[in-house]
């Protein structure tokens, strides 16, 4: 089914409801817990019978393992398949898998059902970012991407707020629903995709490199790319510590507020997550037009070096916003006030390290680029696996949830930041299509 003019405007809808429904799929599962409680209608860990460091396996590893590897392969091999059709068939698959882990009755079968939602979601990024370069003209590619990436807080949103459905309907009614709403969204995206988005023909990438060329270190870029793919795992070490346990920690401080805090926490994350993503990669490209009268060293060695002050700060201030945010155990106004200036500040980072890494790699090695950023998520749910086993071993702490999970955060920030001044002394002037990044327009 071809098209003989595309619209950007529908095919960047489409994909973004696809990779909201992405993110609200995979998070759902953070609004079912409560360990403070023994009510197995609302909470799946008590109806299915999971300790802590359970979760933080189902929640990490059971996902992430097959969605690492898959997305490996899917970034090597999205230039050989119709991404349309593979965003839409992902997003049915995994939306199932949602609705069936409403019929979940034991560890395994979330175990599998999770590890299912992790194959189907790992093609979501690598398609969506293909279809995006084959759409919007290189001088528009940079603020598509961003408005792309605003899906992911989106999605965040629905799942913080899916509380609300977890209280009134029951975690299995829950997963039910939102899975449901996922095969919908299949249903319509996926056919607004074919009939607005240009095929693979209209403009096919050269993929006989990227299939003789499947080693992660012929990338190309040297040690500029291993330090943004090593930033890149630290920031995500973060942002799942906080995704993982971010809602246990604030029920804890208001249990008889969990609706509300849910709903909230979803608005917050939506308004300031999406906002940060919108300005970071904003200013990521001003800071680069201006390097050489504005910077500090290393950030004024060239425009990417420019670029990488944005998620390098984003982090470092991150981290104390944080700790202000759950010091308010007494103050749920005021706690979310401060969790809405540390997305503001935390999510300009992804959209700004795509960027980067795009410009580092070699132009035939973009989407498995893609697909290894991706894949790096993997280590980055090292540190909520590493939280739960803390928790329940009294390993740090004497098991204290606020306290690990706190020294989790702010360790994983500060890391990254520092990691982030080191793509700034390595990373390299764009070579490949740097005129059409230096020279964009709004």
């Amino acid at each position: 089914m071809k098209t003989t003019k595309s619209e950007p405007g529908q095919v960047l809808l489409a994909l973004a409801a696809m990779y909201a429904s992405n993110q609200w799929c995979r998070a759902v599962l953070f609004s079912t817990v409560n360990f403070g409680s023994s009510d197995g209608f609302r909470f799946l860990n008590v109806g299915v019978g999971l300790s802590e460091s359970e979760y933080a396996l189902l929640s990490t590893i059971a996902f992430n393992a097959l969605f690492s590897a898959a997305s490996l392969a899917a970034g090597v091999l999205v230039d050989r398949v119709d991404p349309r059709l593979a965003s839409a068939v992902a997003c049915g698959i995994w939306s199932l898998a949602t609705s069936a882990l409403g019929c979940a009755n034991s560890l395994t079968q979330v175990a599998l059902l999770r590890g299912v939602q992790g194959l189907a979601m790992a093609v979501t990024a690598p398609a969506g970012y293909a279809l995006l370069a084959r759409t919007f003209s290189p001088a528009k590619l940079a603020t598509a991407n961003s408005n792309y990436a605003t899906a992911v807080s989106i999605g965040g949103a629905l799942a913080s707020a899916s509380v609300i459905l977890d209280e009134g309907l029951g975690w299995r009614n829950t997963f039910i629903l939102t899975g449901a709403i996922g095969m919908i969204t299949a249903i319509l995206a996926g056919t607004t995709l074919l009939y607005a988005a240009p095929s693979t023909k209209e403009k096919k990438v050269e993929s006989s490199a990227i299939i003789n060329n499947t080693a992660i270190w012929n990338l190309g870029g040297g040690f500029g790319t291993i330090a943004i793919l090593f930033a890149t795992a630290l920031r995500f070490c973060a942002g799942f510590s906080i995704a993982v346990f971010a809602i246990p920690v604030f029920r804890s401080f208001f249990p008889d507020r969990a609706a509300d805090f849910g709903v909230s926490y979803g608005i917050v994350v939506a308004l300031c997550g999406s906002a940060s993503a919108l300005l970071g990669g904003r200013l990521a490209d001003a800071l680069a037009l201006q390097y050489t009268k504005l910077l500090p060293w290393p950030f004024c060695r060239n425009p990417n070096a420019a670029r990488a002050l944005v998620p390098c700060l984003g982090s470092l201030f991150a981290a104390p916003l944080w700790l202000v945010a759950v010091q308010q155990s007494h103050n749920l106004q005021f706690a979310l006030f401060c969790l809405g200036l540390e997305f503001l500040f935390a999510e300009c980072w992804i959209g700004t390290t795509t960027s980067l890494l795009a410009g580092q790699v070699n132009p035939e090695s973009r989407g498995k680029a893609q697909g290894t950023f991706t894949a790096s998520t993997l280590i980055g749910n090292g540190a909520p696996i590493a939280i739960g086993y803390a928790i329940e071993n009294k390993i740090l702490f004497q098991g204290d949830l606020v306290s690990i999970v706190n020294t989790a955060v702010v360790g994983s920030y500060l890391s990254s930041a520092l990691a982030f001044v080191l793509v700034a002394l390595l990373v390299k002037t764009n070579t490949a299509h740097s005129s059409s990044l230096e020279t964009k327009s709004d």
